[in-house]
């Protein structure tokens, strides 16, 4: 009996320390450390579309709304993005020159990591409050257009807006 006494004292007092040891008065938010390339970071919805000939776009190979996702380099030195579209639809990961003065990327017979295909981007931008969620939501958008040396005939536009996070954004 003594030894279960001084087991639940032992036990009191370690649960009083625990409680009085955390001063929730003194608790700061910590500071939110971006990478180099924010705001452009991120995942959103694309299409790949392509002009039929008369000034319409359309999604010739069906693959609809997909994610893509837009990362800095391992160097973070805000001079290059990783543009990889989780082998949604063209399955591609591909390294671009970023400005991040003007939002803008672009690269030349970049190295494709997944297929090993020159990937050629122009006009990569980042515009940002310019997008609409398929619910309405404002949020930021992305364009850019994409040719790979195994199709060089077929220029892809590839626009969409950044995920919500929100249930009734998905597709």
């Amino acid at each position: 009996m003594k030894n279960i006494k001084t087991i639940l004292i032992a036990f009191l007092v370690l649960m009083i320390g625990l409680g009085t040891s955390c001063n929730y008065d003194t608790y700061e938010d910590p500071e939110i450390e971006y990478t180099s390339t924010f705001p452009i970071n991120g995942e959103y919805f694309v299409q790949y579309l392509v002009d039929n000939g008369s000034g319409v776009l359309e999604d010739i190979y069906h693959y609809g709304y997909t994610v893509l996702t837009i990362t800095n380099d391992a160097r973070n030195q805000g001079d290059s993005l990783l543009i990889y579209d989780n082998e949604n639809a063209w399955e591609f990961k591909v390294k671009a020159a970023v400005n991040m003065n003007t939002l803008t990327w672009s690269v030349n017979n970049g190295y494709d990591y997944i297929w090993d295909d020159a990937t050629t981007i122009t006009n990569g931008q980042f515009f940002e409050g310019m997008g609409v969620s398929k619910s309405g939501n404002v949020t930021d958008s992305i364009y850019m257009e994409i040719t790979w040396a195994s199709e060089p005939a077929t220029q892809f536009i590839v626009a969409g807006h950044r995920k919500t996070g929100f249930l009734e954004d998905y597709f």
